[in-house]
C-alpha cells in the first residue's frame, strides 16, 4: 500500500495511507472473528494491483505486465468474491490513469488489459471449475431467499 499510495499521493500521505490499511478495523474483525485467511490476505494484492497497473501505462514495461498478472491471479487465487469486486475499481482507476496521460495511445489500454487477461489465465484452472461445477454443491442453499427480516 506504501508503494501506490506514495506514487499517487507522496512521501507522507502515502506513509498515513499504508498505516490507516493495515490497521483498518476491517482487517481486525476479519482475522480474529471471522478467521478468514483469505480474504485478509487478498487485501495485499489490490493495492499491488493498482501500483503495476499505473506503471504499466506509464512505461508500457513487460517488467509491469508480468508482475501485475502475477498479482491479479493471486488476488483471484486468494478470494474470488473480492477479486469480483475488485476489477471494477481496477478498471477504473486504469482508465483513469490513461485519461491523464499526455499522449493517450490505445496501445496502453491493450497492455493493461493483456496484463488483466494474462491473470485470468494465470488463475483459470480455480475459477472455471468453480464457475460451471456450482450446480453440484450446496451453494444455493446457503442463499438467503426471503429477503431482509423485518425489525
Amino acid at each position: 500500500m506504501y508503494s501506490w499510495a506514495k506514487e499517487e499521493f507522496g512521501k507522507i500521505s502515502g506513509f498515513l495511507a499504508s498505516i490507516m490499511y493495515l490497521f483498518a478495523p476491517y482487517h481486525l474483525v476479519d482475522m480474529h472473528f471471522r478467521v478468514s485467511v483469505g480474504e485478509t490476505l487478498s487485501f495485499a494484492f489490490i493495492p499491488l494491483i493498482f501500483l503495476y497497473s499505473k506503471k504499466l501505462i506509464e512505461t508500457r514495461k513487460y517488467k509491469f505486465l508480468i508482475l501485475g498478472s502475477i498479482s491479479f491471479a493471486l488476488l483471484i487465487l486468494s478470494h474470488l468474491a473480492i477479486a469480483l469486486i475488485a476489477i471494477h475499481l481496477v478498471g477504473v482507476y486504469g482508465f483513469i490513469i490513461w485519461t491523464k496521460k499526455k499522449t493517450k495511445k490505445i496501445i496502453d489500454l491493450v497492455y493493461w488489459a493483456g496484463s488483466i487477461f494474462i491473470g485470468l489465465l494465470l488463475s483459470s484452472f480455480y475459477w472455471i471449475p468453480a464457475k460451471f461445477e456450482v450446480q453440484y454443491t450446496l451453494y444455493s442453499f446457503t442463499l438467503p431467499t426471503g429477503g431482509f427480516l423485518s425489525l
